[in-house]
């Protein structure tokens, strides 16, 4: 347990230190030492070398990504006309419509903020109650399913694309829902959580400290969903551009996507193409980062089938969105979406395939949930499923 706490405590060191160093309005301090702050904080997850547990490394890895764009916002403004690097921990999902308020003072009276927290607990109860049998199937299949390892999926898509075994598309097909599914439920964890809190300080506590988190609650209930309805993408762009999730837009926008256009005023179109391509380069780099922090760097570099992955996949579809832009207008919707499919399907292998390397479907499961489809699982696994023990 206290190995698991110093991860996230040093982990966490280097973005506090950056607050004390620039939290005040007349801060000055030396962009020098606050590179070195967002090299440290990029540094620490990767020094552990894949010691602590690999879920915890994903979180602190994720953070110190997140963090480190917020300070490199901060430092590329000179006039600091942005809010403080740390209030971007709240922008999960920037989705914001142009003159949308951001924050909504609401003085609702404690029976009517109590119905609206049971009416949001109801709601998110039942969401959860429905993610029991759908996560147990798909955490069954991930943790009972042999995977196709036996030849690396890059080495099928470069050689021979036409003769990829349709059960190897369909295994990464469910296996890529599994993994895509633990994060679609995570808001409706955080919404179950929310309304508990506000029933309970609706019984408990000051009046003023409720309606300030009400005002919080009602603002994370009423925001845009994490994923819009990504299945119903007629282009590679629409998906990445609009219906994928935005958690980092506003970084990608700020300090590689804007700048790099703005280099470039007499070739905007060369300029939207090198930032675009930029993105999807560093949306890759970081994943790569990632898999660098769960499974340690030596381990990264020296297992085939890993380093690299991810960023390959993420250049695709970098290379799919700026094509299909245009190409895809005109198309009938059918067709549109079929094209879309069919590259999702033959590229996201290469974004998948790292995770079952190193082993994160074994471990990626829902706290507490049942194993009542483990036992049965070998009529649906592609490949065969392992005994049940």
């Amino acid at each position: 347990m206290l190995d698991r706490l110093g991860v996230f405590i040093s982990c966490a060191i280097p973005s506090l230190l950056f607050y004390i160093l620039t939290r005040r309005p007349d801060a000055n301090p030396s962009n020098v030492i606050l590179s070195a702050i967002v090299v440290l904080q990029l540094l620490i997850p990767l020094a552990f070398n894949g010691g602590g547990e690999m879920l915890d490394m994903a979180v602190v890895a994720f953070f110190s990504c997140y963090a480190s764009f917020g300070m490199v916002r901060y430092m590329a403004d000179d006039e600091q006309r942005v809010e403080p690097f740390y209030k971007v921990l709240g922008r999960w999902n920037d989705r914001k419509k142009e003159g949308e308020q951001s924050q909504v003072r609401h003085n609702k009276e404690i029976p009517a903020i109590r119905k609206d927290a049971i009416g949001w607990l109801s709601h998110a109860l039942l969401i959860v109650i429905v993610s029991v049998p759908i996560m147990a199937f798909l955490d069954g299949f991930l943790r009972m399913c042999i995977e196709p390892l036996d030849v690396p999926y890059m080495t099928l898509l470069l050689t021979a694309p036409h003769q990829i075994p349709p059960k190897t598309l369909i295994y990464y097909t469910i296996a890529g829902t599994a993994f895509l599914m633990h994060v679609v439920f995570v808001p409706s964890f955080i919404q179950l959580g929310y309304s508990i809190e506000l029933l309970i300080r609706s019984v408990m506590g000051s009046q003023e400290t409720l309606r300030k988190r009400y005002d919080v609650v009602h603002a994370y209930v009423h925001s845009p969903p994490l994923f819009d309805r990504p299945w119903l993408s007629t282009s590679i762009h629409e998906l990445w551009s609009r219906r994928w999730h935005q958690i980092l837009r506003w970084a990608f926008e700020d300090i590689v996507y804007t700048p790099i256009c703005q280099a470039f005023p007499q070739y905007p179109d060369l300029g939207r193409i090198l930032g675009t391509m930029a993105v999807f380069a560093i949306s890759g780099f970081l994943h790569d980062y990632l898999l660098m922090a769960m499974f340690g760097y030596q381990e990264y570099m020296n297992q085939p089938g890993i380093a690299g992955f991810q960023t390959l996949f993420f250049l695709l579809q970098g290379m799919a969105t700026l094509i299909s832009r245009r190409s895809s207008i005109g198309l009938p919707i059918w067709l549109a979406r079929t094209l879309t499919y069919l590259y999702i399907l033959y590229t996201a292998p290469l974004f998948i395939e790292p995770f079952l390397h190193i082993g994160l479907h074994r471990d990626a499961e829902m706290p507490g949930y049942p194993r009542f489809f483990d036992p049965h699982m070998d009529s649906v696994c592609p490949y065969g499923s392992r005994p049940f023990v």
